[in-house]
This record gives structure tokens, C-alpha cells and sequence, in this order.
């Protein structure tokens, strides 16, 4: 009650607010004793595609034969054991993340996958780490409620840079169209993946289907062929990821092994056969995951497409409402609308700002 009150006077980009955010995050960084610095740590930061890079990254790593720990926004891992994120945030507030770091430290943990947000960067929940890599996946309008515009949407992402040790690697998509504004920015090596033969890591071909995909990876002169369960061609683009981060932290290592048998996060791309019928689950939240989402899908339909989704409320941008409602009309033969997560909005008027 009393957070709303204050929300009600003070905006949440003024100078005090994110003074206290900054402060307090420091201040708990040095109650633990900055848990990150005896680690490596891998950033991921985007739009979309944060916590399904994460958790690959997570499995491949734990290949090694490493002590590896993770927190995304559905789960974290402490070595490893595997937890559920109750908390619902994807970097959480100064003393849990702090706290939490401590006991990966204590579990001895060698490498820490972390999911860096454009709140974290604003509110400097990350303060007291430095990033060993910052892999960017893409940037769509998201969080627009928060940050006033795209422009300090972009703003508060690109500062995350800023946060990449000098033996560091920024690791990036060179497809998204705003990743030059990242490497423009970097004062560390910087290395790319994408489908272009001048990618660090090459995707130079790829079969897709509902039960899996086939990819051809080109790194230097090295030809990779894997199949892996993972769906969509941002899964591919993600798989490159993975391969190039790999290789950053060892040049040396058996990428192929390591990469071998990848899951998907539950709920995300994720596919169920039964009779004739083909169901796919995923988090698609803004127009551009859905329209990858419905895209890829539509193109395996035998029958009727059928798409049920919603938008979340809690003053969460509500212009991409009716965005995500014309994407779904573009592919769907028959749109069912319902609730995500209201919060305290009415359900209803959500479900009409889609419609319209």
C-alpha cells in the first residue's frame, strides 16, 4: 500500500527514486560480499528469449563438468538442483539476488547464467557484477509503461554493456535491426551470430519441422550438423548462441557434446501430439514473438488454426494489446481471447483493447 502511495508522487524514472534503487543495491552487494567476483558470469539480455537461452546455456555448461548455477524468470539453478522463480521477476530485488548469489557461491559455483533486464539496468539491481559475457537476443516494444518510450527502453539495454569486464565479450544477434546501437557502444571485443557467412558463428542451412529441426553450423572452417528437439528459427539462432559462448570461455571445447540433446523450457515452443490434433504452448508476449510464433506454426496446418491468448494488465503497456489482436487475426482461423494476468484491470476491457 504504502509502494503505490509513493508511486502516486514519484515517477519512476526520477532522479531520487532511481538514487535509492542504486544505493540500496550496492549496499547489499557489500553485506555478502559480492558473491559474483570468484565467478564467470553470462549475462543474457533481450526482449524476448532470455530465459530459454539461459536455460540452454545452463544444460550445455553443465556438460563441462562445471559448478554452474542459473536464475531466469520461470526457475534458477543452485548447482545442481533446480528450483521454480516464485518470485515472478526475472533479476530479482538487491537483497534476494544478493542472498541467492551467496548460496551459489557456497555451492560452488564456477559459471553464473543470469537474465539481465531493462529494470535491473534502470533500477541497478545489478550493481556489484560484471559480466564475463553479454549475449543480446533481440529487442522488440516491451516494457514501454515503465520506460516512457522505446527510446529509453533501448537506452536502459544498451547500458548493460557498459557492465562487460574488459576481458570480456559482448556476444550479439546481427540480425536484430537495433544491434548496431549495442556494438556501438562496446569498449570489448564483440562477436556475432546469425545466418551471414561474416557471423562469428554461421547458421548456413536449417530444416524446421513440429518434431524438431535440423541445423548446419559454419565456425571458421569447422562444418557442425545437429539435430536438436528445439523448435523455430529463433531456436536455431539460439542454438548459435550457445556455440559461440561456449567457445568463448573455451576455444577448445567439444561443442558438438556439449550442445547434444537440449531441451526446451516447459511452456515454451512447446509441442504436444495427440490424434490428429497438434497443440503448441509458448510465452509469446508482445507482437513480434507472437507474429514468430504464428508464422512458423502456420506453416505445418492441416486444418483449422486455433489460437487462445491474452494480454497481461497491471498498467503493463497496453498499446501492443490490439497489436497482438491483428497478428493473431493475420494467422488464425479462429482466436479465442481470455485472461493472462489482469492484476487489478478489469479482464474485460483488456480483452477489448485486443479486439479492437
Amino acid at each position: 500500500m504504502l509502494k503505490n502511495l509513493v508511486k502516486k508522487f514519484i515517477s519512476n524514472q526520477s532522479f531520487l527514486l532511481r538514487t535509492y534503487h542504486h544505493l540500496r543495491s550496492w549496499f547489499w552487494s557489500l553485506c555478502f560480499g559480492f558473491p559474483t567476483r570468484s565467478m564467470y558470469v553470462i549475462a543474457v539480455t533481450g526482449t524476448n528469449g532470455k530465459t530459454s537461452m539461459c536455460n540452454l546455456l545452463y544444460q550445455a555448461y553443465s556438460k563441462m563438468g562445471l559448478g554452474v548455477s542459473m536464475l531466469s524468470t520461470v526457475n534458477y539453478a543452485v548447482g545442481s538442483v533446480v528450483y521454480d522463480n516464485l518470485n515472478k521477476m526475472s533479476t530479482l530485488p538487491p537483497f534476494k539476488l544478493n542472498k541467492l548469489l551467496y548460496q551459489m557461491r557456497r555451492a560452488k559455483t564456477n559459471i553464473l547464467i543470469i537474465e539481465a533486464t531493462s529494470h535491473a539496468a534502470v533500477q541497478g539491481r545489478l550493481n556489484g557484477i560484471a559480466f564475463d559475457q553479454l549475449i543480446f537476443t533481440n529487442i522488440g516494444s516491451d516494457h514501454l509503461e515503465y520506460h516512457g518510450s522505446f527510446e529509453n527502453y533501448l537506452q536502459a539495454k544498451t547500458s548493460l554493456v557498459r557492465k562487460i569486464k574488459q576481458t570480456g565479450v559482448f556476444i550479439y544477434n546481427a540480425q536484430d535491426r537495433n544491434a548496431s546501437e549495442f556494438v556501438k557502444v562496446a569498449r570489448v571485443p564483440v562477436v556475432s551470430y546469425g545466418p551471414d557467412a561474416t557471423d562469428t558463428v554461421c547458421v548456413s542451412d536449417y530444416t524446421l519441422s513440429l518434431r524438431g529441426s535440423r541445423v548446419t553450423i559454419k565456425i571458421k572452417d569447422q562444418i557442425l550438423q545437429i539435430d536438436m528437439n528445439l523448435l523455430g528459427f529463433f531456436n536455431v539462432l539460439n542454438l548459435s548462441a550457445v556455440i559461440l559462448s561456449l567457445l568463448q570461455y573455451d576455444s577448445e571445447c567439444d561443442v558438438a557434446m556439449c550442445v547434444q540433446d537440449l531441451k526446451p523450457v516447459s511452456g515454451r515452443l512447446d509441442v504436444l501430439f495427440s490424434d490428429d490434433n497438434v497443440f503448441v504452448f509458448d510465452y509469446a508476449h508482445d507482437p513480434e514473438s507472437l507474429e514468430r510464433l504464428l508464422s512458423f506454426v502456420a506453416q505445418y496446418k492441416t486444418a483449422n488454426l486455433r489460437v487462445l491468448f491474452g494480454c497481461t494488465g497491471g498498467g503493463r503497456d497496453k498499446s501492443k494489446r490490439p497489436k497482438m489482436g491483428a497478428v493473431a487475426e493475420k494467422y488464425a482461423d479462429v482466436i479465442y481471447l481470455t485472461n493472462d494476468d489482469p492484476y487489478s484491470e478489469d479482464p474485460v476491457q483488456i480483452i477489448d483493447d485486443i479486439k479492437s
